[in-house]
């Protein structure tokens, strides 16, 4: 009879195994978590450089044409002339600060990082 008896691994194997488990979990939660971090960084500092880079070149190219503007129009009625530029550079920043400070659909952060807390959370209980 004693020959039928499987023997149970000691307690401390088992609590070692799921310590051991929990440890891999949270390990790879954190380098999702890091990994995460370093793609929204890169995406946020190529957005300001876009952005920079865009604002450099705009401007530059509205000075061009207001001067050229300016210069054909001067005659007819510069006071008109400066009033309509400035209404087109007021109209203009009014849109792109809208769509600067509107709504944007984008995911949010760290999404993945919080799926895989969320399913992990499920199988817990």
């Amino acid at each position: 009879m004693d020959g039928d008896l499987i023997p149970s691994p000691p307690p401390e194997s088992a609590s070692k195994r799921v310590l051991r488990r929990v440890l891999a979990i949270g390990e790879n939660r954190i380098l999702l978590l890091l990994a995460e971090i370093e793609e929204e960084r890169d995406r946020v500092v190529a957005r300001i450089i876009l952005a920079l880079a865009t604002g450099v070149l705009g401007l530059l190219g509205a000075m061009a044409w207001s001067a050229a503007l300016v210069l054909i129009l001067w005659q007819a009625s510069p006071i008109a002339t400066l009033l309509i530029l400035g209404a087109v550079y007021m109209t203009a920043a009014g849109l792109l600060g809208r769509k600067l400070f509107g709504p944007r659909p984008q995911p949010p952060a760290l999404s993945a990082t919080m799926d895989q807390l969320r399913k992990d959370r499920a199988c817990l209980r």
